[in-house]
């Protein structure tokens, strides 16, 4: 289809034989890619299960929030299938783990606590991860006296790395060794840089929210942040995300950040 072929005789004997290549088309241009943004912030939104509505408010925010869920709620299920039906973002599940001072906390059910023997943390650990669909990691709920414990953490690590799940340490202790030992055990990790909503007052939120900019400056371009499904922290950022995406701040997925 590309070449024309002509054959010149003298009498019966071929003296030339010609070749035409025609030139292919012209190729259409590829569509430029927008320049990526600068300054990149994995917004994680923990607490995800219960209210459905309040899910459908995040996704009308129009960035790739990653949705923590946790497991055994009410709509746990029924999110995740909705986020990975409509691609609105990255779904982790937030796996209870046992603070210091339980008593004075409400403790989910599927609670990993640092007593339990090896067969039963594992055997729940699994039930965990399977009540929640399309997760691509996990990062803890409370646990800040579970994520101090090096051999339990060393257990659900090795789990995580097995199912190449990525590892959110929301640091609820100083003392954690989740991250530090994720590092070591070479399984994709993150940490918590910010916490949105630590205060419930939306001025709180829009303070913090201020600081995102100069904060991914000091750290390379890369951020996470964590905040909670309260109407003020959704209002505070339904006014502040135009104001970051013109600063060249893009919410990415927290998958594009682990390391």
């Amino acid at each position: 289809d590309s070449c024309l072929h002509t054959t010149i005789f003298a009498g019966k004997r071929v003296t030339h034989q010609l070749f035409f290549h025609l030139a292919p088309p012209p190729s259409i241009p590829e569509k430029q890619k927008a320049p990526e943004s600068p300054y990149r912030v994995a917004l994680v939104i923990d607490d995800i299960g219960e209210n459905y509505r309040t899910f459908k408010e995040l996704q009308a925010l129009g960035v790739p929030i990653t949705y923590a869920i946790l497991p055994f709620q009410t709509c746990s299920v029924k999110i995740a299938d909705a986020i990975r039906a409509s691609g609105c973002g990255e779904i982790i599940l937030h796996l209870p783990l046992e603070p210091w001072h339980s008593e004075n906390h409400s403790i989910n059910h599927g609670t990993l606590r640092t007593d339990m023997t090896r067969e039963v943390l594992l055997g729940q650990l699994e039930k965990n991860i399977k009540a929640v669909p399309h997760i691509a990691g996990v990062s803890n709920h409370m646990g800040s006296k579970f994520t101090e414990d090096r051999d339990k953490m060393g257990l659900l690590l090795e789990t995580l790395k097995e199912k190449e799940l990525y590892f959110l340490d929301s640091r609820t202790s100083k003392k954690t060794v989740g991250y530090g030992l994720a590092r070591e055990m070479l399984l994709k990790t993150a940490r918590r840089d910010l916490f949105l909503d630590s205060t419930h007052d939306q001025h709180f939120v829009e303070t913090q929210l201020q600081k995102i900019l100069p904060l991914a400056q000091r750290k390379g371009g890369k951020l996470v942040i964590i905040g909670h499904p309260h109407q003020y922290t959704i209002s505070a950022l339904k006014q502040y995300l135009p104001a970051l995406k013109q600063q060249g701040v893009a919410v990415v997925p927290l998958s594009e950040l682990v390391q």
